[in-house]
């Protein structure tokens, strides 16, 4: 007996995209669960797929928090036949929360010039960890296949995944556009679910102005426009808020909570231009427990969570009160040493090209260990390739500074996550507004650093030259960002751009 693949869905609507499901009918039942910030769980057959879980506990030095919280009892029950993580940050690379399905599980994840994603893994005691390169199809069983379409240098991961009933995209943190987007659509025209995130994980509102205090760091509604863009151009017949359910209860960034945008947030802008423009795309907020199948449909969790947010969040700190204050005692006794220091940014000095070095003549950033045992200031001339230790007072009247608690820079210089430790919005990036950009390269040197593309003789192995060829359109996407940078357009607007460009396209050449 056939069952509809979306109960409630007008039969002409209904299509899937593998062999066995069309026009209304199905070999086998598909049901997937939201569990988490960006963690889903998808169940085909004999395969129970789940993609990115940080399901326990908290991320980024106590920052983020699932938020609505998630029941980890029921998480824990989860029996997870494979894991595929989309890339390397910790709301979707959780130790913990791995560690909860065993070592021997199968984990997938993204092929990439560099193997620091495997490398960590193994060091974790994971046996069982494939790379699967950009736009390969893997089967995992005979219901359910997977393919990634990899974006940016961070090796973030936009994941297909197909089933007899439905074909769904895990685009969460991935800012795919233009020519890599569009192959993706090209390969998969029929996408049944999109999931995408919708606020911001950078660092961008950590930077402050010394001199102009009231200057604008971010824009927040940029990223719910990016989401209604994105779904402009993928068209699903369902599009759902994703990889932005979390919030921020440590003391140091608790105020960045006013800059999360809701998944209702996100409804209300998308419906307002579903109507307007007529989009066959519906929005469903599936919240943390919300699970679709195809015999049942949507079973969706309430939005109280979003009723009067600040006092459940108050409430959700007081909760983890315990928690909190355990690692409050534990970052006062924290120390960092001119040792450590040098030990560090030693190698990563001399990593830069020495023309990058001169830019920063004259222009040394300090650094500022706060909130552990022993207070400390460094100097740190990219230049001179020197780590100096200054006196307090001189740090404070430093005119390109970074504030950052102790027990963060320990693990930065321990681990090489300076990017890590930007995302967890517990640094402060401070500078005169003449010396902002400055600032800004360094931090873009640091992230540069860390995912391996420094020192350059790195980028010179056939790893490099795979993934190249694999991923050309990316290299086309660069140069036409180039080009409009050079032309001044800002990078947040030319994703927009390209986004609507495609979403056009599509609309005038559907199929």
């Amino acid at each position: 007996m056939a069952r509809a693949c979306f109960p409630g869905v007008p039969a002409p609507q209904r299509k899937c995209t593998i062999a066995g499901c069309y026009r209304g009918q199905e070999r086998d039942s598909l049901k997937f669960t939201v569990v988490s910030h960006a963690c889903l769980y998808v169940e085909s057959g004999d395969v129970n797929l789940m993609v990115d879980p940080w399901v326990v506990g908290s991320s980024y030095w106590r920052s983020w928090w699932n938020y609505p919280p998630v029941d980890g009892e029921a998480a824990r029950k989860l029996r997870p036949t494979h894991i595929f993580i989309t890339h390397i940050h910790w709301d979707h690379f959780h130790g913990p929360s791995l560690r909860l399905y065993g070592k021997d599980v199968p984990i997938y994840i993204p092929q990439d010039r560099y193997d620091r994603m495997e490398r960590d893994l193994r060091a974790m005691g994971f046996k069982n960890v494939t790379p699967v390169p950009h736009g390969r199809r893997v089967e995992l069983g005979p219901e359910l296949a997977i393919q990634p379409y990899l974006f940016l240098p961070v090796t973030d991961t936009a994941l297909v995944i197909e089933t007899p009933a439905a074909t769904l995209l895990d685009a969460n943190d991935c800012k795919i556009c233009g020519l890599p987007l569009a192959q993706l659509i090209r390969e998969h025209p029929r996408i049944d679910f999109a999931f995408r995130s919708h606020s911001s994980a950078n660092s961008r509102v950590c930077h402050r102005y010394l001199d102009r205090a009231d200057t604008p760091v971010d824009d927040p509604g940029n990223y719910v426009r990016s989401f209604t863009n994105f779904m402009r151009a993928v068209s699903p017949r369902y599009a759902v808020p994703f990889a932005s359910n979390h919030c921020h209860l440590h003391r140091d960034t608790v105020q960045f909570n006013d800059y999360i945008q809701t998944p209702l947030d996100v409804a209300a802008r998308f419906e307002t231009i579903r109507q307007r423009e007529s989009l066959p795309t519906e929005l469903k907020v599936m919240l943390p427990g919300s699970s679709w199948s195809s015999n049942d449909g949507f079973t969706l969790v309430d939005t109280s969570a979003f009723d009067d947010r600040k006092s459940r969040l108050a409430a959700y700190a007081a909760e983890n009160a315990d928690k909190l204050g355990d690692y409050y005692r534990l970052e006062s006794k924290v120390s960092i040493t001119t040792e450590s220091m040098r030990a560090f940014f030693g190698p990563f000095m001399a990593s830069v090209p020495w023309l990058v070095r001169r830019t920063f003549r004259n222009r040394p950033i300090v650094i500022i260990a706060e909130g552990g045992a022993v207070p400390g200031q460094w100097s740190v001339d990219l230049h001179q390739q020197t780590v100096t230790p200054i006196e307090a007072a001189a740090a404070a009247d430093a005119p390109a500074r970074i504030h950052v608690p102790s027990i963060v820079l320990r693990q930065s210089l321990r681990m090489n996550m300076f990017d890590h430790a930007a995302i967890s919005k517990r640094v402060r990036y401070v500078a005169t507004s003449l010396l902002m950009p400055h600032l800004k390269r360094f931090e873009l040197l640091l992230r540069a650093y860390e995912l391996e593309f420094l020192p350059l003789r790195r980028n010179l192995s056939l790893a490099t030259l795979k993934t190249c060829l694999r991923r050309w359109r990316e290299l086309v996407f660069y140069a036409q960002v180039a080009g409009q940078l050079a032309l001044g357009r800002k990078a947040v607007d030319i994703e927009q751009h390209m986004l609507v460009r495609l979403a056009t396209r599509q609309r005038l050449n559907p199929g």
